[in-house]
């Protein structure tokens, strides 16, 4: 049944850009997870952003981190969904920061 129900083992399948965002310290979520599916997501050359939050937990508790999700995901819909801007972080890529 985890096979059948896991979304890793379909990651060849996507063909939805996906935008990941997990807190590094979630206790509802292993954030290993997100890491998988985001892997597997790349080993198919599938579009896809992981974008990790240290030491926030399921749902983002510092404002800052709040604030940054916010303008990523409306700069992702704004790409994505309107064919408007080239955010750099999204065509080229960021570090990870480790904040």
């Amino acid at each position: 049944m985890y096979l059948e129900n896991s979304p890793v083992f379909y990651a060849d399948k996507i063909t939805t850009p996906m935008l990941i965002q997990h807190g590094d310290d979630d206790g509802a979520v292993p954030w290993y997870q997100s890491i998988e599916m985001y892997i597997a997501m790349r080993r198919y050359n599938k579009d896809v952003i992981f974008l990790q939050y240290h030491g926030e937990p399921h749902h983002l508790q510092r404002f800052e981190n709040k604030l940054d999700y916010a303008i990523r995901m409306k700069e992702y819909f704004d790409y994505y969904l309107k064919g408007e801007g080239e955010p750099e972080w999204i065509i080229s890529g960021e570090a990870y920061q480790g904040r």
